[in-house]
């Protein structure tokens, strides 16, 4: 794992990952459409973790992927451990972060001001939907700005959330991180 000097990604956010996204150790077609495994890795965005070459070129260059992939992954055996499923999930995160420091000046802002609880409500929400879904929650990021610098409320931000389809599609995630924005504390769960 890269280091941050701002101690993220912190253990608290990679058990609420393991809990949000949960363990499949077999690959599963993900509301998505996409083939996933462990803990919400998409082979299909991540082909690098399918062992076959063969699979994997061919996810690689597009021409194997959703229905097509499952059933070769399946008839192949893939099965996933834990441990395996937790290092994907690791790599994933430190990836996302990484892309997050250069993309997104709010997430930026909250890891320099020490507000690692918030920060890491962006790193959750980008490794739910990948970076560039995070970054359409424009108004939100907006308030998150205007959070920070005093200008509205971080009740404010959490209504941003509330006001995308995100927030009806995810449940249990949203509400936690809802009231994670708002407290800038993780839930004792």
């Amino acid at each position: 794992m890269t280091a941050s000097p701002y101690g993220i990604p912190s253990l608290q956010l990679l058990e609420q990952l393991e809990r949000h996204e949960g363990f499949r150790p077999l690959p599963y077609l993900c509301p998505a459409n996409c083939v996933t495994i462990g803990y919400g890795t998409n082979l299909e965005a991540h082909p690098e973790y399918i062992d076959d070459d063969n699979i994997r070129q061919r996810v690689e260059t597009g021409r194997l992927r959703s229905g097509a992939l499952l059933r070769l992954l399946q008839d192949s055996g893939l099965k996933w451990t834990r441990e395996r499923a937790r290092a994907a999930m690791l790599d994933e995160v430190v990836s996302c972060r990484e892309q997050l420091f250069l993309r997104c000046r709010q997430f930026r802002r909250l890891a320099e001001l020490g507000d690692t609880v918030r920060a890491e409500v962006l790193l959750n929400m980008a490794f739910n939907m990948g970076v560039g879904g995070l970054l359409k929650f424009v108004r939100t990021l907006a308030l998150v700005d205007g959070a920070i610098d005093g200008a509205n409320t971080w009740e404010q931000v959490e209504a941003g959330l509330r006001n995308s389809r995100w927030w009806g599609q995810v449940g249990v995630r949203s509400r936690e991180l809802g009231r994670q924005i708002v407290t800038g504390h993780y839930m004792v769960v």
